[in-house]
């Protein structure tokens, strides 16, 4: 774009800001057209003067205006009394990005019950920041009662996070690297709020218990000590507690572990069966033989996962027995996988020779063979964070739950009521075999030789509307088309290579429990 200051097409900018008055933000077409306009005006004294006006959506254009030009004038949106365009400023300075405008956009740490598009922006901001000051206004936020658990526990991974940060920008997943840090700016600030965040929700407990491993503060063990007791919070959480006090070496472990192999959760027994492997194996591994043959799933689970890396005399014998009831069909379904996986790092010949008949019993004509051990025993709440946030598959991106996520895929609120397990397993595997009814793909090749694919959304005498992959809608003239060919499903064929089996069957898990009506 030209140059944004008094350039010669000012006179056009009263009508641009009278069309974006009456406009009102009801078309958005028009919107992006009066933006483009004042942007190519060139005369940014001309516009900027309608940064104040009454109309939400004038100031809307000038703010965009401005992010279009990558301007630091747009942090004065910031404290617009419209709550929209002080999101949408926030989105210009962090997404942009326009670093020169970033540390007023941290400053916003302290306003109270921030939304989630705005709270995600101004953490990053300070966590772009690094300083000190901004590690102590992320630990403050974390400890607050008023911001959602979302926000909070964000705000405690990027303290985890705080000394060697990852390349990706965490709000955008574009490379955008930073150098590392000082470990102490992170560790003393989360020292210093350390009674504020033991005290919110269990997720958000959860998530300083894993901030406290990763930045070493062992001044949380005797917090650990009492979560991991505490009969009345959930599992996970005591599990996590406990798997901190080993991470930090805490004196207190010995007697947390001797207390949970005797607890009333089966979660909770099978973690101190497996922290007891790691001090004493020989220990260990009758109760590890109790957890296989008598436990419930989680047990079960949790046991086998640690046989497969004991190192202990009777752990082969115990694997090769328990492989045997695999062929036999003697084991519950939850558990084959585990026990598969167990199987699979060894090296005796007993096991390793079950395993071969196993996998050679498989039948051969049956596509989804390979994976029918992830049809059952998976951890729902794992499932979920493969969904939400696993960078590989960015299942989010393309497919909606509950009203969150992208159009290129049909909205799975209800696909656990609608499908089966072996559907959602084979839509995984192999998405090309059934594509879900609207949301067939095409291949179009235009008259120029280029191509075009994407979802169908519709066509009419004139043009063909396709959903692109990155969720943008195009739409194709008629005339333009030479060939037009059915295409592949919108969902990545390569997919399943992204995702171990134990992770396969966590998502299959997850989405077999969307239910809603």
């Amino acid at each position: 774009p030209p140059p944004a200051g008094g350039g010669q097409g000012a006179g056009c900018v009263p009508a641009v800001l009278d069309m974006l008055r009456d406009n009102a933000d009801r078309d958005g077409y028009l919107r992006h057209a009066g933006v483009m306009a004042l942007v190519g005006s060139g005369a940014k004294d001309a516009w900027i003067k309608a940064a104040d006006d009454p109309s939400p959506a004038v100031r809307m254009g000038v703010l965009l205006a401005l992010r279009r030009t990558e301007d630091p004038d747009v942090a004065r949106f910031l404290d617009d009394a419209d709550p929209k365009l002080v999101v949408e400023a926030a989105r210009a300075i962090n997404d942009v990005p326009i670093n020169a405008a970033m540390p007023k956009l941290a400053a916003l740490v302290n306003r109270p019950g921030p939304t989630d598009p705005l709270g995600f922006r101004v953490l990053n901001a300070n966590f772009r920041q690094g300083a000190k000051e901004n590690a102590e206004a992320v630990a403050a936020f974390a400890s607050r009662a008023d911001a959602s658990d979302t926000l909070r526990i964000e705000a405690l991974h990027e303290l985890a996070d705080w000394t060697k940060p990852s390349g990706r920008d965490r709000v955008m997943g574009v490379w955008r690297p930073l150098e590392a840090r000082p470990p102490e700016r992170a560790a003393d600030a989360f020292r210093a709020v350390l009674a504020g965040v033991f005290t919110g929700p269990d997720k958000v407990r959860q998530a300083a218990v894993e901030t406290a491993v990763k930045l070493g503060v062992k001044e949380v063990g005797p917090v650990l000590t009492e979560t991991a007791a505490d009969a009345k919070r959930p599992a996970r959480s005591r599990v996590e507690a406990l798997r901190a006090l080993g991470a930090l070496k805490d004196s207190r472990l010995d007697a947390s572990v001797k207390a949970a192999l005797d607890d009333a959760e089966p979660l909770v027994r099978a973690e101190g069966r497996r922290l007891l492997a790691q001090k004493n194996p020989a220990q260990a591994l009758p109760l590890l033989e109790k957890g296989v043959e008598s436990g419930e799933i989680a047990e079960r689970q949790g046991a086998y996962a640690v046989l497969g890396d004991l190192r202990a005399p009777g752990v082969d014998d115990l694997l090769a027995k328990q492989m045997d009831k695999l062929l036999d069909k003697q084991l519950p379904p939850e558990v084959a996988l585990d026990l598969l996986e167990a199987a699979g790092k060894r090296s005796a010949k007993d096991v390793k020779d079950r395993l071969a008949r196993y996998e050679a019993a498989r039948p051969k004509n049956d596509e989804l063979a390979p994976y029918r051990e992830a049809l059952a025993g998976g951890d729902a709440e794992n499932g979920r964070r493969i969904f939400y946030y696993k960078a590989e598959t960015t299942c989010l991106r393309c497919h909606k739950v509950r009203g969150e996520g992208g159009e290129v895929g049909p909205e799975l609120k209800s696909i656990g009521a609608q499908k089966d397990r072996n559907y959602i397993l084979e839509s995984i595997v192999d998405p090309n075999k059934q594509i879900a009814k609207g949301y067939e793909s095409v291949l179009l090749v235009l008259n120029n030789g280029q191509t075009r694919t994407g979802v169908l959304k519709g066509e009419d005498d004139k043009g063909i509307r396709l959903m692109t992959a990155e969720g943008n809608l195009i739409m194709v003239a008629k005339g333009d088309v030479d060939e037009r060919h059915p295409g592949k499903s919108a969902m990545p064929e390569d997919i399943i290579k992204k995702l171990s089996k134990s992770e396969l069957r966590d998502l299959v898990e997850f989405l077999a429990g969307l239910k809603d009506k």
